[in-house]
């Protein structure tokens, strides 16, 4: 025998010291602080290499929020078997979670949800900085149909931006996430005088070199690109649009 790796003045196995000797993960016996040991130290097994984890093996333990018997991530459970904000995951608590801690995109750092809860069916929720929140469509359609589905929508209007304020940032920030977008602005009523749904005029530096062009009288409704560029487009086309809405 070598020299004594530990001696806890007693005989026992199962303390961390056994015959004078430190704990061993994947002995078969658990030791110490371990809180398994099935006798290997394979990991995804039930039983983690270090034998300081049993994530993964279909049952929770006290020392777990939750265990759906693998460790995968994004599948509502984490690798980890205690749910933290930015893993991902939608845990208890948590109203979103896109796995990250950025408080600029459609989840905040907390994994709250700014905007509350709503059942309009599929759609990100944004909080712009003007405090407004917004409902992103991504099923295209054409103008008409998108302001009219904004409608129906309790305090919703088709997404306006008064002048350049904080809700431009927010309109590329969607339209970089679902690519080109309606904007609530047209010229239908008054060739080449933009208005948004309450008439007031656009105020923006936001066209894309040579728009608004209107080639062959057509395009009277405005749209923004991935990059935050502006067109005049056709109102018939279809794209996806955003709906400003009433916070909780």
């Amino acid at each position: 025998m070598g020299a004594e790796q530990c001696d806890d003045g007693n005989t026992v196995d199962t303390d961390g010291c056994e015959r004078c000797y430190l704990a061993t993960c994947g002995n078969g016996t658990i030791e110490g602080d371990e809180r398994c040991d099935d006798n290997n130290t394979i990991p995804g097994d039930g039983c983690s290499a270090d034998c300081a984890s049993t994530c993964g093996n279909g049952t929770q333990e006290p020392w777990e929020t939750c265990d759906d018997g693998n460790i995968i991530d994004n599948d509502g459970c984490p690798s980890t078997c205690t749910p933290a904000c930015g893993d991902g995951a939608v845990a208890a608590g948590e109203q979103c979670d896109d796995g990250n801690n950025i408080d600029t995109d459609f989840c905040l750092s907390t994994c709250q949800n700014p905007c509350g809860f709503y059942d309009y069916g599929q759609l990100a929720m944004i909080a712009g900085t003007t405090g407004a929140c917004y409902a992103v469509m991504p099923d295209a359609a054409s103008y008409s149909d998108a302001a009219q589905a904004c409608a129906t929508l309790p305090g919703t209007a088709l997404l306006a931006i008064p002048d350049d304020n904080g809700d431009l940032s927010v309109a590329g920030v969607i339209a970089a996430a679902y690519g080109p977008l309606w904007l609530g602005a047209n010229d239908v009523d008054a060739e080449g005088t933009f208005v948004w749904p309450d008439a007031t005029p656009i105020n923006t530096t936001s066209w894309a070199p040579t728009q608004p062009d209107d080639p062959g009288g057509l395009e009277n409704c405005i749209s923004i690109d991935a990059t935050g560029q502006w067109f005049d487009d056709d109102c018939a086309s279809t794209l996806p649009f955003v709906c400003s809405i009433l916070a909780e």
